[in-house]
């Protein structure tokens, strides 16, 4: 199962400097290939922009952004029942009726 950077780090504790220069990550692509190789789904570029030393992006690595960027929603049923649920049946509403015009 694969996590997100935002809740690896987290979980672990990580502090970015120290683990860039522990595993000698000098760019977003070596950085991005190394978090895909522990089977953790890296951040997007746009959010590592102060990282590291601009680099061009390979293709690669746009079809990551724009996997990472597509996220599923819960989806709404349909309709809901517009019917209002009676919560008497007819002979205990039609007692009560009775009992209220005596």
């Amino acid at each position: 199962m694969k996590h997100t950077w935002k809740y690896y780090s987290a979980r672990r504790r990580i502090n970015i400097d120290e683990y860039l220069k522990k595993n000698e990550l000098t760019t977003y692509d070596k950085f991005a290939s190394h978090l895909r190789s522990i089977s953790v789904i890296p951040p997007l570029s746009k959010d590592c922009a102060g990282m590291f030393t601009t680099s061009k992006p390979t293709k690669e690595t746009k079809k990551i952004e724009v996997a990472a960027d597509t996220t599923t929603t819960a989806t709404k049923p349909a309709t809901t029942n517009p019917r209002k649920k009676k919560t008497r049946t007819k002979a205990t509403q039609a007692k009560v009726d009775e009992i209220k015009t005596n």
